[in-house]
């Protein structure tokens, strides 16, 4: 397990990415964390506070706080709630100190500060700062970090946009902040919001503040569904090159399958194009994201094919009933926020080993240079290439 000693402001305990994290020297926390922790600190907020912490991975942000103030953490990923937890039991803390919020959920408007850890994409990161804008009082402070390299001209203008007056700070071990307060907009707030709960979520929907809206659609070729976007996605809102490539070149399964798992569905589009070829399957759609499920689940109901598919957020497939599918398709990401990794990919396969039928297939779209094939054949009895361009390649696996 990647574990080691964290020192905070607040605090000494440790911090671990998980016990299947295999790259060991991969570090559960980084300076903007402690840039933002240092900055609380040095802001005097008063023990009892109530914190809003959004986006964080680990708990670096939300584990040393957890004991002093009231905090709720905010988080788009299963996966991430899921090692906040354990780094919470790990450290002695009861996982009920504090209150996990997903983006289903309506933001208490008693907060004193909001803690961000930007999010890797612009589209997420808007988003968020659309819910702030929408849910919390005028005048609450925001304190976002992130490494000085991913802080570009396009992340400050967002601030800038939805928290007008926002600065950054000078870098600090190659970290900067954005410091800000939501809007004095109540009218503006209240508006938005009833547009909201109009469309039965609790995130944005409309412009805000002349921005994106939330969701977008798109129909992509080679695709006769339209898919519906929200934010968090690898692809937000245009069709991703590997994607792409599987979609116009999806495989012809030995027999016709009855039962597909879409594993790592993002807004379901493997799923949606395996639909419309086998129009007598039915489906499963699993993500860590809960806005990647809720794309998939939107997107079939657009369609008219909500009535031929489950949804479920976990952890690749943990708890999904093993030996059901005739058929997965598997499209593993190999990167952890700005880190590779194919730890996520190498848990997938395994557990789409576990949920196939005997005989069942597993079809996989990656990047050519990771060269599954290897770790595939551990696992299943016939690996072979199905077709590859220069970028990407096409697998299938038969159990």
């Amino acid at each position: 397990m990647s574990e080691s000693r964290y020192e905070s402001p607040y605090g000494i305990g440790t911090l671990s990415r998980g016990p299947e994290e295999l790259n060991r020297s991969l570090q559960a926390w980084s300076s903007a964390d402690l840039y933002i922790l240092n900055k609380m600190r040095e802001s005097g907020v008063a023990e009892g506070s109530a914190l809003l912490v959004m986006n964080d991975a680990f708990g670096a942000l939300t584990v040393p706080l957890a004991e002093k103030f009231r905090v709720y953490c905010w988080t788009d990923s299963f996966c991430a709630e899921k090692h906040i937890r354990r780094n919470l039991r790990e450290n002695g803390m009861e996982e009920g100190s504090v209150l996990f919020l997903s983006p289903e959920d309506e933001i208490p408007e008693s907060i004193d500060l909001v803690l961000l850890k930007n999010p890797k994409s612009l589209n997420f990161l808007e988003y968020i700062l659309q819910i702030l804008s929408l849910q919390l009082p005028g005048g609450v402070r925001v304190l976002a970090g992130d490494m000085a390299r991913n802080i570009h001209s396009s992340t400050v203008s967002l601030f800038e946009n939805y928290l007008p007056g926002a600065k950054t700070t000078l870098a600090w071990k190659k970290a900067r902040l954005v410091e800000g307060s939501v809007p004095e907009a109540r009218e503006r707030v209240r508006t938005n919001g009833a547009q909201a709960r109009e469309t039965g979520g609790n995130g944005p929907s409309g412009k805000s503040s002349g921005g994106t809206t939330f969701p977008v659609e798109y129909k992509p070729e080679n695709l006769g569904s339209t898919l519906v976007n929200y934010p968090n996605l690898f692809a937000f809102g245009r069709l991703d090159p590997g994607s792409a490539f599987m979609i116009g070149h999806m495989p012809e399964p030995l027999k016709v399958p009855q039962r597909v798992i879409d594993v790592a569905c993002g807004d379901g589009i493997l799923a949606l194009k395996a639909a419309e070829l086998w129009p007598e399957a039915s489906f499963l759609c699993a993500d860590e994201s809960r806005l990647a499920v809720r794309s998939a689940r939107e997107s079939f109901e657009k369609n008219g094919m909500g009535n031929r598919a489950e949804f479920v957020v976990t952890d690749v497939l943990e708890g999904v009933e093993p030996e059901q599918a005739d058929l997965v398709l598997c499209n593993p990401p190999f990167h952890d926020s700005h880190s590779l990794s194919t730890t996520s990919a190498l848990k997938m396969f395994d557990q789409s080993r576990e949920v196939l039928k005997k005989g069942g297939e597993l079809f996989v779209i990656a990047n050519r240079h990771l060269g599954y094939e290897k770790s595939l054949k551990r696992l299943f009895s016939l690996v072979s290439l199905y077709k590859a361009n220069e970028k990407f390649a096409i697998i299938r696996a038969l159990k």
